[in-house]
């Protein structure tokens, strides 16, 4: 459990996300949103949390009996925000203002659109003529947990501003690698993880390497400062909300 203090008199931000493993390479999600969050007016505490430890997050609402606001760094409203609301809404006292999850956030497709743009314009590609594949982590045994990549995939694909904009998972079907080996021609993948743990990485930048050059990876949502300003905008509505 990270913690970071700002006035005293603020509001308390629980900022509750996966764990990624420890190393180079890897960011927990929860980490530049905190820094971002620290100088927030209104805000005081902002404290990191496991997203599926229901003791720590309880222990986290614990230590204010002001304001206190639980975002989910998570990207559905899945198994584990299942545990983030319910140890949320166990025995609290004072005011607590629970979030829906981060990568719920309609703006969300906005960045991973931007990405893709991005990604096209520095391989000389024209928009029109690319595929966009969004990849997600999914769950084979929680369709809930595809919800928030196919929405996403859904508003990318609205403008139709590229060839085809398409939804695959790591862990669920349709799955990245059969998708990726299905589209012919020009290709983008985003990645739509809000950390920068293994999947990002490894699995989803491994399957990208070997698919050749006419595939470019844009990166995660997650590593796009825009999430901040996404994050910022969910705590001042909650504290609106008093």
């Amino acid at each position: 459990m990270t913690r970071l203090d700002g006035p005293a008199r603020g509001a308390t931000i629980v900022l509750a996300g996966h764990p990624v493993p420890k190393g180079a390479g890897f960011r927990p999600a929860t980490t530049p949103l905190a820094a971002a969050l620290a100088g927030e007016p209104g805000v005081g505490r902002v404290i990191e949390v496991d997203a599926t430890d229901g003791s720590a997050i309880v222990r986290a609402i614990g230590q204010s009996r002001g304001a206190r606001v639980v975002v989910p760094v998570l990207m559905n409203e899945g198994a584990t925000f299942d545990i983030v609301r319910r140890a949320a809404h166990s025995g609290r006292r004072g005011r607590i203002r629970l979030c829906l999850p981060l990568g719920t956030a309609r703006a969300v497709a906005d960045i991973g659109l931007a990405l893709a743009l991005k990604t096209c314009r520095e391989a000389g590609w024209r928009a029109r003529d690319v595929t966009v594949v969004c990849v997600g982590h999914g769950a084979a045994r929680d369709p809930r947990a595809q919800r928030s990549t196919l929405d996403h995939a859904a508003r990318i694909r609205r403008p139709r501003v590229f060839r085809g904009v398409m939804a695959a998972f790591i862990e669920a079907e349709p799955s990245f690698a059969a998708t990726l080996a299905s589209v012919r021609g020009r290709t983008v993948v985003v990645a739509f993880f809000l950390g920068r743990g293994r999947h990002v990485v490894e699995d989803v930048g491994a399957v990208v390497g070997r698919a050749g050059a006419n595939v470019r990876y844009a990166g995660s949502i997650g590593e796009d400062r825009a999430l901040e300003t996404i994050v910022r905008r969910k705590v001042r509505a909650a504290l609106r909300r008093g």
